[in-house]
């Protein structure tokens, strides 16, 4: 398991797209940088994975975007990422940004 959570977080504006690893020190500081990130009005979508699904880029996108570049993918989320379901939270919260890919 990575000590990491890598997250893209898609914005408004002119500031299409972030990439960001979160350190996962704690559940409670995790939970509370997704739930920063979540109420943000510039904040579109939060783009990851579920942490149990390594390689998840590979195994569950690329099949989907076959020869299409990583920012086509990011810019198109729509295509290859759906809304996490409900029961898919962080601590006591359903965080409805988080997009997970399908």
């Amino acid at each position: 398991m990575s000590e990491f959570l890598s997250l893209i977080v898609i914005y408004k504006g002119s500031r299409p797209y972030e990439v960001i690893k979160l350190h996962a020190t704690s559940d409670a500081q995790l939970q509370f940088k997704l739930q920063q990130l979540n109420d943000d009005p510039q904040v579109v979508a939060i783009l990851t994975s579920h942490p149990d699904i390594q390689h998840a880029y590979e195994t569950l996108i690329y099949p989907k975007a076959k020869d299409k570049t990583v920012d086509y993918v990011i810019t198109h989320y729509a295509l290859f990422f759906k809304k996490a379901p409900h029961h898919m939270k962080y601590g006591n919260t359903h965080l409805h940004k988080i997009r997970i890919p399908y």
